[in-house]
């Protein structure tokens, strides 16, 4: 872990923002999952997918007898993860924040277990995640890298045989900042889309291929 400069970015109205940007993800999660249909019947996947998210970002610096400092700002992020086994995935996640390259923003990066569940013949997915995240500060005003423990669960509907969307909360990491306490967090809604087997053309063309004897 590797500490800079103090934050010198000053204090604004960012925890509204942040609680109406969360607001409006869970809505917007909600309308569309009520438009979503029913999964259909489960089809073979290779265990490899990948997705991208939009989220609110928000770091928060809270040290003891003074303001609590936030930053809270749109994030974009995307996933990719393969499967381990039926329950267990490893997952890479990198994303930015919307305001990247100017005084605010920031880069973040993860790597992760998904230990997940399906329910209604895959019709609903559950998922825990935990591993490592970090920041980093691309802007002259700030010098700041950060790294920690990682946690979060997500919530996914699919919509079709290798579609879906879903939503995701993740506590990136929560540290000591010098005499404070430093976390970063993201909510997010977003599309996830697995690959499937039947989809390459060796995988369809199999039973074409005359075996080779030697």
């Amino acid at each position: 872990m590797h500490h800079n400069n103090m934050i010198t970015a000053p204090l604004d109205k960012a925890t509204s923002i942040a609680s109406q940007s969360v607001a409006g993800l869970i809505a917007l999660f909600l309308v569309a999952s009520m438009m979503v249909g029913q999964a259909l019947a489960e089809p073979k996947l290779t265990g490899t997918y990948f997705g991208g998210f939009y989220s609110n970002s928000d770091q928060s610096l809270d040290v003891p007898g003074a303001a609590t400092f936030n930053r809270s700002r749109g994030h974009l992020k995307f996933k990719m993860g393969m499967a381990l086994n039926e329950y267990i995935d490893l997952e890479g996640q990198l994303g930015a924040t919307s305001d990247t390259g100017s005084n605010e923003g920031i880069i973040t990066y993860g790597a992760y277990a998904r230990l997940y569940k399906d329910f209604d013949n895959r019709a609903y997915r559950a998922y825990g995640l935990v591993g490592v995240s970090g920041t980093e500060d691309m802007n002259s005003i700030t010098d700041l890298s950060e790294n920690g423990l990682s946690y979060g669960f997500g919530f996914e509907i699919f919509g079709s045989k290798n579609l879906s969307i879903g939503i995701e909360m993740i506590r990136m990491y929560d540290t000591s900042f010098n005499t404070g306490e430093l976390s970063s967090d993201l909510v997010g809604l977003g599309v996830t889309y697995y690959l499937m087997e039947e989809g390459s053309i060796f995988d369809r063309n199999r039973d074409k291929i005359d075996s080779i004897r030697y």
